[in-house]
């Protein structure tokens, strides 16, 4: 009877459990009928439909049937939301991720040692930097910097063209720039300013040193009008020009990844954990990162031979007229039958924004902000490929004809003409 017993029981315990199951299982029915009546009332997605049902149904029978679904939909959508709003900050900020660098920057073999301390040039060293009205006032903090470097330079060119610049305002010389009863101002024999007739715009803060220097040996650095440099900037900058003359020397630019939008191209950036230590790779020293642009808020160094064409280098497209950095590079990269090449250095020496830059980037919009905003940087970039692609024609239709006729041989002339179509490609 015993075993009987615990029969009944146990099968009466399992049929009151089938019959709470049934019931449980009807008022489930029911819910799930109603809401998946409101969800159709208001034509809501099968996504919204499932965090309805989940939040008042999470066991329902519905969300076994498409648990896999869901998860895999979930994740989709959560990597191409990322992807987009990536995306659209690469369009306005540019890029620093490793496959961009890779593809738009190029190892360069060339080994520094570091700076001496009793470095001294054997070349003069000249600053150049140019202002605006409304700066022209502001600019100590930029020229005590300057003045306060490892390595004076031998002149420093403040840039003040005459006329009205841009924004409608009239240039003039502040006091503590123009010269006293004594033949100087009040940064000594060291700051110099120049006063060109035509306004170059942003490119004032190489082109009028140049016309002005005429060694073709001569170091001339351009910088901003906004930032305080380290102290060990031009020093480093001239210890690379020392080592090699033959490269344009900056410590930030960038290259361009052209892509499928309105705006053509964005800019890569290349951190310093991303730059070089000096390590050989495929017979190749990762000491340095060449690019396309150097960014003269950080300081470039140019030799004065680097210029040989001023007439093209002074009349820039009107497409460039902002974009500095992209025109200079254009022409050190097109204008001339060799290209020079643009370098980083491997040192960390970023400039910092003044105290009067700090309180107007609150409030005002930057010049790269503009260039930004009216995708000035692609019809830059036209405009050079199509000006200077042309004259490097020119060039090279011209060297040849005089390499031919010096040599007076076929073999010669051939080899020159691919070399020469080797440049445009790179």
């Amino acid at each position: 009877m015993l075993p009987s017993k615990h029969f009944l029981s146990s099968h009466g315990s399992t049929s009151n459990s089938v019959t709470t199951n049934t019931s449980t299982s009807t008022s489930n029915s029911r819910m799930l009928h109603s809401l998946r009546n409101i969800t159709n009332k208001k034509k809501l997605s099968w996504l919204t439909e499932y965090v309805v049902l989940v939040r008042h149904f999470p066991k329902s029978r519905w969300y076994d049937q498409h648990k896999k679904k869901i998860h895999y939909t979930s994740c989709a959508v959560f990597l191409i939301t990322l992807i987009m709003i990536y995306f659209n900050v690469m369009l306005y900020h540019g890029t620093f991720l490793p496959p961009f660098v890779q593809l738009r920057t190029s190892a360069f073999d060339a080994v520094i040692p570091p700076v001496p301390l009793s470095f001294k040039p054997d070349f003069r060293v000249a600053i150049s930097l140019t202002t605006m009205p409304h700066h022209v006032e502001k600019l100590h903090e930029t020229l005590d910097s300057l003045m306060s470097q490892s390595l004076l330079p031998d002149v420093i060119y403040v840039v003040i063209p005459q006329g009205a610049a841009r924004t409608g305002q009239v240039h003039y010389v502040p006091t503590y720039l123009a010269d006293n009863e004594t033949g100087k101002n009040s940064y000594s024999k060291h700051v110099r300013v120049l006063r060109p007739t035509r306004d170059y715009g942003p490119l004032s803060k190489l082109y009028p040193a140049i016309a002005e220097e005429k060694d073709p040996t001569t170091l001339i650095i351009s910088l901003d009008d906004d930032k305080i440099y380290p102290s060990d900037l031009v020093k480093t900058i001239a210890w690379y020009s020392h080592r090699r003359d033959d490269v344009a020397w900056g410590d930030c630019g960038w290259g361009f990844q052209r892509i499928p939008h309105s705006r053509e191209v964005i800019p890569i950036y290349v951190p310093f954990i991303f730059r070089g230590d000096g390590k050989y790779i495929l017979g190749t020293c990762l000491e340095h990162t060449e690019l396309e642009v150097l960014q003269a808020v950080c300081g470039n160094g140019y030799r004065r031979k680097f210029f040989k064409r001023l007439d093209i280098l002074a009349n820039p497209p009107q497409e460039c007229y902002t974009t500095d950095d992209l025109w200079i590079s254009g022409y050190l990269q097109f204008a001339d039958k060799e290209k020079i090449p643009r370098v980083l250095m491997k040192e960390r020496l970023e400039p910092i924004s003044t105290d009067w830059k700090k309180r107007a980037e609150q409030t005002q919009w930057t010049l790269s902000h503009y260039n930004t905003e009216n995708m000035q940087d692609i019809k830059c970039i036209n405009a050079i490929e199509k000006s200077l692609s042309e004259n490097m024609a020119s060039i090279i239709v011209s060297y040849l004809f005089v390499t031919f006729y010096k040599n007076n041989s076929i073999l010669p002339f051939i080899l020159t003409f691919f070399e020469r179509i080797q440049i445009i490609l790179i």
